[in-house]
């Protein structure tokens, strides 16, 4: 059977890139997912230091079958922490010769608890953040610890750049088979005209190149779409993405179709922010 749930596994790590780990990379909340570009703190640490505002967001999202995750993330100025959860599930069990029914059933999941910081000098912005792994399935489990660093420098009022490398660490074996972190380093720019944002990411990782685009109409509602350029044999894919945010007083709700064109089906996410 431990072969079996091994094997499970790496498929699943097969549908999402590298290893199991890597949903590290995936969006945590829905405007980001319509960007196709993670712009977490957890990720990208630096953009804590920018102008923002203390912001709590809750959210969740939903695959194939039973495949869903949740994110509460809590930023305090220059600080934030965030938990995830991602749970596959259910898988069946059955033996060597086919059966009309599963002899059991059993759920995979992934949890990660992380915290950041920023300082900024002069404008330099650079940050950090540090992210604790569980899994777990049956009766074997991992723990892991990542790290992500980042740096981001505003050239004008209307560009910036930024680079950094996420998933820096290791994590234990499950069972008898070790996975490895979806390491990546990265490179990014944004651009501000008026209420047009651009965003553009370079990165060594499955995703080579993001593209994402946002329009904000009279601070109500903001229509955001990206593509993203997935590595795979034999050819490249493209992967399109759209959602929106309706801000209501300190609220906003939003709501992203992810990867339209993903072989498995897209993923949908809604969120919730707070401005507190």
């Amino acid at each position: 059977m431990r072969k079996r749930l091994t094997l499970i596994i790496v498929l699943i790590g097969l549908v999402n890139g590298q290893s199991s780990w890597d949903v590290l990379t995936l969006p945590t909340d829905a405007r980001d997912a319509a960007l196709g570009i993670n712009l977490n703190p957890l990720v990208r640490p630096a953009e804590l230091a920018g102008d923002t505002e203390p912001e709590m967001t809750l959210s969740g999202w939903s695959w194939i079958e039973d495949i869903q995750g949740a994110h509460l993330g809590v930023e305090l100025q220059q600080a934030f922490l965030g938990v995830t959860a991602v749970n596959f599930g259910e898988f069946e069990y059955r033996d060597d010769v086919p059966s009309l029914e599963p002899l059991s059933t059993f759920g995979y999941s992934i949890f990660s608890f992380g915290g950041a910081y920023a300082l900024e000098w002069d404008q330099l912005r650079l940050g950090l953040a540090t992210e604790l792994l569980y899994e777990r399935t049956v009766n074997a489990s991992s723990v892991g610890l990542s790290m992500n660093l980042s740096g981001a420098y505003p050239i004008s009022d209307q560009l910036q750049v930024g680079a950094g490398m996420r998933h820096l660490g290791l994590v234990s074996a499950l069972d008898s088979e070790a996975t490895d972190l979806p390491t990546e380093a990265w490179l990014a720019g944004k651009v501000y005209i008026n209420e047009l944002d651009l965003y553009t990411e370079l990165s060594s990782g499955s995703f080579p190149l993001s593209l994402g685009m946002s329009y904000e109409f009279a601070d109500i509602f903001e229509a955001i779409g990206g593509l993203q350029l997935e590595s795979t044999e034999p050819s490249l894919r493209v992967h399109p993405s759209i959602g929106f945010t309706v801000n209501l007083a300190n609220f906003r709700l939003g709501y992203s179709n992810y990867q339209m064109s993903h072989k498995l089906g897209s993923r949908h996410f809604l969120s919730l922010y707070w401005n507190y």
